[in-house]
């Protein structure tokens, strides 16, 4: 067992944004994304195809996330194997969330509900995976399995949301919108939560969603400074409707494309 630990451990350069590395995970993802598009009338014809697609990315995310979780928190040194759980990487962030959303989507019939979910898949659930994907230098690090875990599970993110677009499982209406929108904000309501009930560990990092009124943001220094200048409440407010106006975006531009398809069919 120490062993194993010790191998997830291994330590390697700090893979380079737009490297090697970075640059083979991008070419996976363009391959995926082109596949399901290709797919696409396909996959609007087999809604059961794209269900079990959505429900088998979600289970490999819920594999990778428990292995993730157990090895960080197990650590080997000369005295033996201990646990010493680093509670900043407890799994509730906005890049988190697409895996509870599969995972709700397992048991959901169709319905609003399910709409909604599928939408916030294909919206908030992409934000943290395209930005992640364009921008790597905040998640690479300097061990082999935390790269590999990062790279592939902001790739499902995106694929995740391309999947819903593909396979028609979003509406385009403003409602829609308005579904996968009150399922964000039940998230960031139990971010919140588990931020203002577990103060103990800010010391620690624990900061879900960034919206900890105790821990300072480092992902940019432009959110750094916000956060450190306006009251909190006023932070919090920006912080939604940023989010709110990133998924309106992807959901609009997604929107347009997907017509855009139709009507180039329909005049073929």
């Amino acid at each position: 067992m120490e062993e194993i630990i010790l191998f997830f451990e291994t330590k390697i350069k700090t893979p380079l944004p737009w490297g090697t590395y970075h640059l083979c995970c991008l070419g996976v993802l363009a391959l995926c994304t082109a596949l399901l598009f290709a797919f696409g009338k396909r996959l609007r014809k087999n809604p059961r195809t794209v269900r079990r697609l959505t429900a088998g990315i979600g289970i490999f995310l819920l594999v990778i996330e428990l292995f993730k979780q157990v090895l960080i928190g197990l650590h080997a040194d000369e005295n033996g194997i201990y646990w010493d759980y680093p509670w900043y990487t407890f799994p509730f962030q906005l890049c988190s969330t697409p895996l509870y959303a599969c995972i709700a989507l397992l048991f959901c019939p169709q319905g609003r509900v399910r709409q909604a979910l599928c939408c916030y898949l294909g919206t908030f659930g992409m934000i943290g995976g395209i930005a992640v994907m364009l921008v790597p230098s905040t998640v690479f690090i300097d061990v082999l399995f935390i790269d590999l875990h990062t790279m592939a599970w902001h790739i499902c993110l995106v694929l995740l949301g391309v999947l819903q677009w593909s396979g028609g499982t979003i509406g385009m209406k403003f409602s829609d919108l308005c579904g996968g929108s009150i399922v964000f904000l039940i998230c960031v309501c139990i971010a919140v939560g588990l931020n203002l009930s577990l103060p103990q560990y800010a010391e620690e990092g624990f900061n879900m969603f960034y919206l900890s009124p105790y821990v300072p943001i480092s992902m940019s220094d432009f959110v750094e400074k916000l956060w450190e200048t306006v009251p909190y409440p006023v932070y919090l407010i920006g912080y939604v409707l940023a989010l709110l106006l990133a998924a309106a975006t992807i959901f609009y531009t997604a929107r347009a494309i997907r017509k855009a398809y139709a009507r180039g069919r329909t005049e073929q």
